[in-house]
């Protein structure tokens, strides 16, 4: 049906240069036929790293890709840029901070949780995310999946990084859930994840998946999670496969784990098989 590379937290400034080309040897031999960037994809949001990451970005297999910012693409330091002109520099190089894409089978929504006045945490206001999503899905057909893209997730894998997830996570998961979202990709804590909301989420009646990818190709690795990125293979509508590809320290190439299976049920939304 499609299948989607899920790449995240890139932090070029702080980039491993033999990572780098692995990931993009790798993606060349998967052929994605989109690919999504899902925000953090400078360390300080230099003009020089937006260009680097531009012209890798550009080099990449596949004709659709999407990319929104994270955190770290508004200026830190400079507090005149920060707070007059924060997304100058992404923008001279990305353009959009948000993307609606879709063709017959599937529906993307990139959003972005980002503000100068917050420093990592992100939000998306309900009227924002409804301005984005009215319409959607209806427009496009029961059969489509509708895919969200924002940087901080709404789930975290570890206990620790529990402070790292969206601003009014749960209001947030509701409002996916009313437009009948079907899986939200996000970055943010360098750590995979690959969950549905069953079971975390109390309000949810009809359950959607969320992945999270690792940082691809920076050496702001944490301990039990090496470089990785992750390739979303929509099978069908009702049949959704995620295999993360983790760096090998022996080979120094991406090699992939066994997928994660998901399956949709009427009742129930999405769930793990």
């Amino acid at each position: 049906m499609t299948i989607i590379a899920h790449i995240s937290d890139t932090h070029f400034g702080a980039e491993v240069d033999s990572v780098v080309e692995a990931l993009r040897h790798t993606l060349d031999n998967i052929k994605p036929e989109i690919t999504i960037l899902s925000g953090d994809i400078t360390q300080r949001a230099l003009p020089s790293e937006f260009e680097a990451a531009k012209k890798f970005f550009d080099s990449l297999a596949g004709n659709i890709k999407i990319a929104i910012p994270g955190n770290h693409d508004i200026p830190l330091y400079n507090i005149f840029t920060r707070f007059l002109m924060p997304y100058n520099n992404y923008n001279q190089a990305f353009s959009k901070r948000e993307t609606v894409w879709k063709n017959d089978n599937l529906v993307i929504v990139a959003l972005d949780a980002t503000s100068p006045y917050r420093h990592t945490n992100g939000k998306l206001n309900e009227d924002y995310i409804r301005r984005h999503l009215d319409g959607v899905k209806a427009a496009s057909g029961s059969d489509v999946i509708l895919m969200v893209v924002a940087h901080q997730p709404l789930l975290t894998a570890l206990p620790e990084d529990r402070n790292e997830v969206l601003i009014n996570t749960e209001v947030t998961a509701s409002i996916f859930e009313d437009y009948e979202v079907d899986i939200v990709l996000s970055g943010h804590v360098h750590f995979p994840l690959f969950a549905t909301t069953e079971g975390h989420f109390a309000e949810i009646g009809r359950n959607f998946i969320i992945a999270g990818a690792g940082t691809a190709v920076s050496r702001r690795t944490r301990s039990g999670a090496p470089n990785s990125f992750n390739i979303i293979d929509m099978k069908n509508r009702h049949l959704l496969e995620i295999t993360k590809y983790e760096l090998s320290s022996n080979t120094g190439e991406f090699v992939p784990h066994l997928p994660t299976s998901f399956g949709y049920n009427n009742e129930r939304g999405w769930l793990k098989i």
